[in-house]
């Protein structure tokens, strides 16, 4: 019985280990023991694209045959696995963005006709993953089984090498073998890649090109070990200055959003004289529309009050419930009456721009605060009748 089979060869396959198992000796072996055809991009002319049909490990034929068979017959099938099993092949099903003729072939050839009729639409990816754990295990543990996978996926993924610079990237492979460089380029965004490339130390770049330039065929424990290498030698960079720029900004936010205004502005202009863009990046910053309810309710009136309906009504197209109350409370019964059938009145408006009138709304609170007349901080104080 297929089902039967699948579920046999999937658990099987999930047992392997790596026990006793070398990398540098494996990456630099031409004929590994247990090879996974785990395919990366290679660059190849159009008339080469063909010449290969890949042949699917076991693993990736158990993914793709979850996938084509529709979340129903797919959650019959996972719901019998262990939650680790279960996890794993959601990882494996999170990876999938296309699948290919030759792909849907193997899978019937192994596993039977499979009702499909157009591959276009078919994928695996959050949507089609989360969909299949909430049918199998309830939406409760399928939310937290989905999640665990969202995590082994980036655990198996050289994704977290696209955040760093071009030059920090070659510093983590330039003492790689030749075809660690080659898949690490073949698989992150073609973009970033195209940077480090001419970064690659002369005496390895032929190789490397050739490397990438041919079928490149890696078994898959092995690149789960290249993978946690090169993560490990990332850490290093978690202390470098962007980091430490951005972790400090935002830092820096948050105290000014939690100071009084005298001491915020005090803070921002000390700060224009050493470093004016950054002062006007956080002044900025410190105060958006999504802070307005933070605001004293008199302060918010007394805005309202001198601001114009039509630029009101605007500003609140699109805006969520609780802002809308929020504005209307501060309002007199005529204006917010007027306001909404304003709102009616506008019809659908660009997204684009409500956001500039948002932000010409919020500098006007910010010269009101400049000004004295109210303030942007918010009011923490507690009082008691």
């Amino acid at each position: 019985m297929p089902d039967n089979f699948f579920i046999n060869q999937y658990k099987s396959n999930s047992n392997r280990n790596i026990k006793g198992f070398t990398p540098k000796d494996s990456i630099n072996s031409k004929e590994p023991k247990e090879v996974k055809k785990f395919t990366f991009k290679k660059l190849e002319d159009d008339g080469a694209r063909d010449k290969f049909v890949s042949i699917l490990s076991k693993k990736r034929m158990a993914t793709l045959f979850l996938i084509l068979s529709g979340v129903e017959k797919a959650a019959a099938i996972v719901k019998t696995f262990s939650e680790d099993e279960a996890v794993k092949i959601a990882a494996d099903m999170l990876k999938v963005e296309s699948i290919t003729v030759d792909e849907l072939n193997q899978v019937e050839s192994k596993f039977g006709k499979l009702e499909v009729k157009e591959l276009g639409g078919i994928k695996g990816g959050k949507e089609y993953t989360r969909a299949l754990l909430h049918v199998a295990f309830g939406i409760s543990k399928g939310s937290e089984l989905f999640l665990k996978a969202l995590d082994d996926s980036s655990d198996r993924s050289l994704k977290f090498l696209e955040n760093l610079k071009p030059e920090q990237i070659i510093e983590i492979i330039a003492e790689e073998s030749e075809l660690v460089i080659s898949i690490v380029l073949s698989t992150i965004d073609v973009k970033i890649s195209s940077k480090v490339l001419p970064l690659i130390p002369k005496e390895k770049m032929q190789s490397v090109i050739k490397r990438m330039s041919e079928k490149i065929e890696i078994n898959t424990e092995t690149f789960e070990v290249i993978v946690k290498k090169l993560k490990e030698k990332a850490k290093i960079y978690a202390e470098d200055d962007d980091f430490i720029k951005i972790s400090g900004k935002n830092k820096l936010l948050e105290i000014l959003k939690h100071s009084d205004s005298d001491k915020a502005n005090s803070i921002l202009q000390n700060l224009k004289n050493e470093d004016p863009a950054l002062a006007d990046e956080l002044k900025e910053n410190i105060f958006t529309f999504s802070d307005i309810p933070l605001l004293k309710r008199k302060d918010l009136e007394y805005a309202l009050k001198n601001y114009p309906d039509k630029e009101i009504a605007f500003i609140l197209k699109g805006a969520q419930e609780e802002m809308k109350n929020l504005f209307f409370l501060s309002l007199t019964r005529r204006r917010k009456e007027l306001i909404q059938d304003e709102i009616k009145y506008l019809g659908e408006v660009k997204k684009s721009d409500v956001d500039i009138k948002r932000k010409e709304f919020v500098n006007f609170l910010r010269l009101l605060d400049e000004s004295g007349k109210i303030s942007l901080y918010p009011d923490r104080d507690k009082y008691v009748e």
